[in-house]
């Protein structure tokens, strides 16, 4: 029988069924003898089925071979003219770039062979949405079909698991991903140093002329494309980073960092472009950067319109955007400069009036416009000046209660912690005061603390007051509508740091931009989830809840459920039928009307 045949003496051939799908069998010759009607002759014996064959050459032995041949048992098995080789020998003879080394031990016994169910729902959605939305296309055109599934499938990675880059062949057993993901930790480290930052800025282009050409065929005229801009820290302990320096982090202070700015489409929610700035350099001083950067990739600045919070809204990057001629919506810091102009100031006395009120909003809100002129542009720039009743009240109440709670330390002559004590320093004053505990006419003067009544009506005057400073809109009440959907850059950072692992960057310079790539893709994919729930949320009503708790890992979680198995009859995996709940959400957030029976 078969079973007691040496393996050295099988043969083995391709073969193709009628869907096309290809699978070895293994044969041995047998010699007829020669009879009177027929001279002697070879023909091909009884035939086995062995596995499945691979596009990378891989054979996947059935258990049946297997229990055949034990001795096949603990390696993985490539086909290649009629025989069947090792990994080492395969990639010799061939040369075959696709020819991945095991990512584990093949052993029958060990818990990490695959298993005949796989999670299929998270991760088939997540790569049909970077299929979708072009980004999988651009990252194929820079670094190729190979490197552009494999570093998707980091990205989606970092969005489930979080985990590191050698527990990712584990994680994949148990997951549906393309066979050209599937790579070991060593590959991975390799395929994150073939990221460069001039690649990534290649990426962005990519995108950007894609994003283009959508939008000269669905609007000729080409309106201005706004996007927020933003800032992040991401600490790091690796000391070959260039970049990395200590900043102004608000935590983890003590550990250096680099900055990450981030221009996004404010309506789309998609990264525009990133780029990598030294820790100890500030927003203002980064906007002007960015810009110049994004025009030496390429960029044309005439598309854009630039809205960003009051860390970048200094009188330089202003003049900067005026002489670039980008547009911009920028708020401004609440000091003496900014209403120092007596004109500005007679505005601000009308500030607090009810005719000034609007109840869609809730603000109160008047505008001073000027001429500015830098070189030789000039433009109209509108200053609008708001006031939030509701938020004055509570920055007043939240800062009187902090202050007195101080005081009562200080008082009772307890220690202050630093922290506090920095903050309340600012707003307190020394007062002498006689000491009544001495009797006598030679009383001693003791220093006690006071708040300082005049610097807290400075404080009550400017509390719930802000600036937005802008050459595009006119009414003050368009600029803060459009001014408040720039939160939608902080949930991407959120995003990065919380759902993707993104709060610290633990690699070397050489793997750096790879992984901070693989991080923003993953920042993309929930900005688009966001921005899918947001457009049917206008479209079907408030009511409408299509992100189960409001929260992108719970969608994710819930999506884990639907599974694939393993066939009986075949090497395909069949796939569950979704919930009406899933289908709902593949359906709105993905795109995906139905998912595929096989796979």
């Amino acid at each position: 029988m078969l079973d007691h045949k040496p393996f050295c003496d099988l043969c083995f051939i391709e073969r193709h069924d009628a869907q096309g799908r290809r699978y070895i069998r293994a044969y041995k010759t047998v010699w007829v003898k020669k009879t009177d009607g027929k001279p002697g002759h070879p023909k091909l014996g009884v035939q086995h089925h062995v596995g499945a064959l691979k596009d990378n050459g891989l054979v996947k032995i059935s258990k049946q071979f297997l229990e055949r041949y034990p001795g096949l048992k603990g390696r993985d098995w490539y086909y290649y003219d009629h025989a069947l080789y090792d990994w080492e020998s395969y990639q010799s003879l061939t040369g075959n770039a696709k020819a991945e080394k095991p990512l584990v031990p093949g052993d029958e016994d060990d818990e990490t062979q695959e298993p005949n169910n796989k999670i299929f729902g998270s991760t088939f959605a997540l790569f049909s949405l970077l299929q979708s939305s072009g980004i999988l296309d651009s990252l194929t055109t820079v670094f190729g079909k190979n490197d552009a599934y494999a570093l998707a499938a980091q990205a989606i990675y970092h969005l489930l698991a979080r985990g590191s880059a050698d527990a990712f062949p584990v994680w994949s057993y148990n997951y549906y991903l393309p066979s050209e993901a599937l790579l070991s930790g060593q590959r991975i480290s390799e395929l994150f140093t073939r990221v460069s930052r001039e690649k990534m800025d290649q990426f962005w282009f990519e995108r950007y002329k894609r994003a283009q050409s959508l939008k000269r065929s669905d609007n000729p005229q080409m309106l201005k494309r706004f996007c927020i801009i933003d800032s992040t820290s991401i600490s790091t302990y690796s000391e070959s980073i260039e970049q990395a320096e200590f900043g102004h982090a608000k935590r983890d202070a003590d550990i250096p960092q680099i900055n990450l700015s981030v221009v996004m489409d404010q309506q789309t929610g998609e990264i525009v472009y990133a780029c990598v700035s030294s820790g100890s350099i500030n927003d203002f001083s980064s906007f002007s950067d960015v810009v110049a950067r994004m025009q030496q990739v390429g960029f044309d600045m005439n598309d854009f319109a630039f809205v960003a919070d009051r860390g970048y809204g200094s009188n330089g990057n202003i003049n900067m955007l005026i002489r670039e001629g980008v547009p911009f919506v920028l708020g401004v810091k609440m000091g003496d400069k900014s209403i120092n102009d007596k004109l500005l100031r007679s505005k601000y006395s009308l500030l607090k009036r009810y005719v000034t009120y609007d109840g869609e909003l809730k603000v109160h809100a008047v505008t001073v416009d000027e001429k500015v002129k830098v070189g030789e542009h000039e433009k109209t720039v509108y200053t609008h000046l708001y006031y939030d009743p509701i938020r004055g009240t509570e920055e007043c109440t939240s800062l009187r209660g902090f202050l007195q709670e101080v005081l009562k330390q200080k008082d009772a002559k307890q220690k202050v912690a630093a922290e506090d004590w920095r903050r309340a320093a600012p707003w307190l004053k020394v007062v002498k005061v006689k000491d009544d505990s001495q009797g006598g006419e030679h009383k001693r003067s003791l220093d006690t603390y006071q708040i300082d009544e005049s610097k807290w009506e400075g404080f009550e005057r400017r509390s719930g007051c802000f600036v937005i400073r802008t050459d595009v809109y006119a009414n003050p009440l368009d600029a803060l509508r459009l001014y408040r959907m720039r939160n939608l850059i902080e949930d991407g950072f959120k995003a990065l740091k919380n759902g993707a692992d993104g709060d610290r960057l633990r690699t070397t310079s050489r793997s750096y931009w790879g992984k901070l790539l693989s991080f923003l893709i993953s920042e993309c994919l929930v900005m688009m989830i966001l921005h899918a729930a947001a457009l049917d949320k206008q479209s079907t009503g408030e009511k409408s809840k299509p992100i189960p708790g409001n929260s992108v890992p719970k969608l994710l979680l819930h999506l884990s459920k639907i599974r694939m198995s393993r066939h009986r009859q075949s090497d395909r995996w069949k796939v569950d039928q979704p919930t009406k709940m899933q289908r709902m959400w593949l359906q709105k957030l993905f795109g995906i009307e139905k998912l595929p029976g096989f796979i």
